[in-house]
């Protein structure tokens, strides 16, 4: 089926949920946010940015014209400053200022500064706390699309997101995380009533069929990849991501009040393989002695 995103709004009545939609705008303290989710009875956790994230966007903020940014080869997170120079026969020179990464310790990230002393040092540490410590416009809207939107069983309605269907059952806890958005800063959110018209039970049944598809698909390149390889570990969260697909149908069977038997047989269909590699597991024996196994990730 193909997914429309034109919603018929009529009454309040026969509601099915809500479009939502957003515009944001500077930036979110974590703490304080978190403060402000908790305050609303609002269980979400709210995600830091990572620290390759942070050290990225403090290295950017270097503003020199003769200095130069360029990524240190072999790092997933590393950048030098680098110094350019005119010399005496009109040529130019480069030298490396400053060299600093992120390496991962028992006690969490750490950033690394070569030479630790050198005059951009303290401003580049500031800079890189105090990012880590708030969300900016990206981090804020990856944490929208990627915790709020799953963990409270809405989906977008375009493929590039934008404009999300809430079911009726979330709607008063996404009004909850709005507020506790709209505290902290200038963002702004829309929210329209979804009827339960053709058009608007066509458009989000198309989206939903799209993402269980997608995820119907994965799943099974997954055990196709495995052939037999799976660990215990990696049936199981495989059969939980089942599980979580089912419980999104029937979420949306009740608030469209439509039956959805063929996504639910699809999300059975690749269930039913796992309890048979779940089986062969079990009868390897070496399966279960592999916890470690990359395809169980």
């Amino acid at each position: 089926m193909e997914a429309k995103n034109d919603i018929i709004v009529t009454s309040t009545d026969n509601n099915a949920g809500a479009v939502v939609w957003w515009s944001l705008s500077g930036e979110v303290e974590v703490g304080r946010l978190a403060a402000e989710l908790e305050a609303r009875g609002v269980a979400i956790d709210v995600a830091r940015p990572t620290a390759h994230y942070a050290l990225r966007r403090a290295v950017h903020k270097v503003d020199e014209q003769s200095l130069f940014l360029r990524a240190l080869p072999g790092r997933r997170s590393g950048w030098a400053l680098v110094r350019e120079h005119a010399t005496d026969n009109d040529s130019l020179e480069h030298n490396v200022e400053l060299r600093t990464w992120v390496d991962g310790t028992d006690d969490g990230p750490v950033l690394r500064i070569e030479p630790f002393d050198h005059p951009r040092a303290a401003s580049l540490r500031a800079e890189f706390a105090r990012i880590g410590s708030v969300l900016d416009v990206q981090s804020l809207s990856g944490w929208l699309t990627q915790c709020v939107i799953p963990q409270l069983v809405s989906i977008a309605l375009r493929d590039n997101g934008g404009f999300y269907f809430m079911p009726q059952p979330s709607v008063e806890t996404f009004r909850r995380v709005v507020a506790a958005i709209e505290a902290c800063g200038g963002s702004k959110f829309m929210e329209i009533p979804a009827m339960r018209s053709e058009q608007a039970v066509g458009a989000v049944v198309g989206a939903l069929q799209r993402d269980v598809v997608a995820a119907v698909a994965e799943l099974e390149t997954e055990l196709t990849a495995a052939d037999g390889g799976l660990t215990e570990r990696g049936v199981k969260t495989r059969q939980a991501r089942c599980e979580r697909l089912l419980d999104i149908v029937q979420t949306y069977e009740r608030s469209l009040d439509i039956s959805l038997a063929s996504m639910r047989e699809e999300v059975g269909r690749v269930k039913s393989a796992l309890v048979v590699a779940a089986l062969s597991a079990g009868e390897g024996g070496e399966l279960f002695a592999t916890p470690t196994d990359a395809v169980a990730a």
